[in-house]
């Protein structure tokens, strides 16, 4: 396929979206998101933490304050209308087209295999759904992170700084990337020293903070901020909050978040030999990143199959946030879902391994897709025997437990088999 086509790929993808986006929203974050921008559009970007809940991070309520801003131009008045709805996911749109182009096959490998992860990415119903319905902002971090190792691979550590902290300054789930992307820039083998990589990729990162969060802290807003954005984990909570996970397997979904119940099942209550279930999600959690970086240690990181596995392993990274900590949301697997185009994007070696990561990346979406509709449907009557229904949450849970199972034998089974060549 020429080079060229990816731009009618990216357009039909850009027209999908456009034609989805005036039809409806998630109704709680749509209502939540509007009220953040019509507070930026009176207030300002620098009183919307005083004068509202946001919770947000400093860039992400910069976008939302840009659309607002836009939607004023085109239609002066409230925010509302298709033109409003369409604004407020155009950012979350614009990064799904950026993370397919970013995918985008160099032109000596454009045969067709090459251009499964773009297609795959641009026509992905889980990404279609996220930022094009429900009006999240999950792709613009995804999109960084992946800017964000990347970067880190090809030997690039202050712009892998600047990208994972433009993530997390977006949402601070795009931190997850932390550890493989340090772990790159320490072990990928280039001719700078690793000290000075890392105090690279250290001054990167500042750079953004400075720029996002200076004007805050300058208003004595600092502490006010730091507040926000934990706020929502820095108390009971709910065991899971709509993500199909362990929690919801092990309490057959009677520890998910109700809207307007009572809180009967907090996550800081001891569940098992006096520990927490918030402190069993973080150990879990913990045991699950050394496993997913234990794959890429003392590895040739520069070689093919390493970048597969890179990208292999940042997928385990964001199921290990999604399945095992308390509180976790029906969103926080959409990583995942990228991350596996990136191994798949990057896999040149033999068909078969190119067909595991196809039939695993197929697998994760339809799984991450029916967990987003099952949270918030956009058709009522899916409602009660697919949405919300306690059988539908078991089986997508357990499916995904089963590809994160998959994520970690393929990861094992390539370095055994690099380690039986090598032999």
């Amino acid at each position: 396929m020429p080079r060229y086509r990816v731009w009618v790929v990216l357009a039909a993808g850009l027209a999908v979206r456009l034609v989805i986006a005036p039809l409806g929203a998630h109704p709680g974050d749509f209502a939540t998101l509007t009220g953040w921008a019509d507070a930026i559009q009176v207030h300002g970007w620098l009183n919307v933490y005083a004068v509202t809940d946001a919770n947000y991070p400093p860039l992400a309520l910069l976008l939302l304050g840009a659309s607002r801003w836009v939607a004023s131009l085109i239609e002066p008045g409230p925010a509302a209308g298709a033109v409003w709805m369409i604004l407020l996911k155009l950012p979350a749109i614009l990064a799904d087209l950026a993370i397919g182009w970013a995918l985008t096959p160099e032109p000596a490998s454009s045969g067709w295999r090459g251009w499964l992860p773009v297609l795959g990415v641009v026509f992905n119903p889980a990404l279609v759904y996220l930022s094009a319905w429900w009006g999240q902002l999950e792709s613009i971090y995804v999109l960084f992170a992946l800017l964000s190792v990347d970067a880190a691979r090809t030997n690039r550590p202050v712009w892998a700084g600047v990208w994972l902290a433009l993530g997390a300054m977006v949402k601070l789930q795009a931190l997850v990337a932390a550890p493989i992307v340090i772990l790159v820039i320490a072990t990928a083998g280039y001719s700078v020293p690793v000290a000075s990589r890392l105090w690279r990729f250290v001054l990167g990162g500042a750079l953004p903070l400075i720029l996002l969060i200076g004007p805050f802290a300058a208003t004595g807003q600092g502490e006010l901020i730091a507040l926000r954005l934990v706020a929502l984990v820095g108390a009971p909570g709910w065991l899971t909050v709509n993500a199909l996970n362990l929690w919801y397997l092990v309490t057959g979904g009677a520890g998910n978040w109700r809207f307007n119940s009572p809180l009967t099942m907090p996550d800081t209550n001891p569940i098992l030999f006096g520990l927490s279930a918030r402190l069993i999600g973080l150990i879990l959690v913990t045991a699950w990143t050394i496993i997913a970086l234990a794959g890429l240690w003392r590895r040739p990181l520069d070689r093919s199959l390493a970048r597969t596995e890179i990208f292999t392993a940042m997928a385990m990274l964001y199921l290990g946030v999604f399945f095992f900590p308390t509180q976790s949301h029906e969103r926080y697997a959409f990583g995942a879902v990228v991350m596996l185009a990136g191994a798949l994007r990057m896999s040149q070696a033999g068909a078969r391994r190119q067909l595991s990561l196809l039939a695993l990346y197929g697998l994760i979406t339809l799984l991450h897709f029916g967990n987003l509709v099952w949270a918030a449907p956009f058709w009522s009557a899916l409602d009660g025997w697919f949405a919300g229904s306690q059988p539908v949450g078991v089986f997508i849970a357990g499916g995904l437990a089963i590809t994160g199972l998959c994520c970690v034998g393929l990861a094992y089974r390539w370095r055994f088999a690099a380690a039986d060549l090598r032999a």
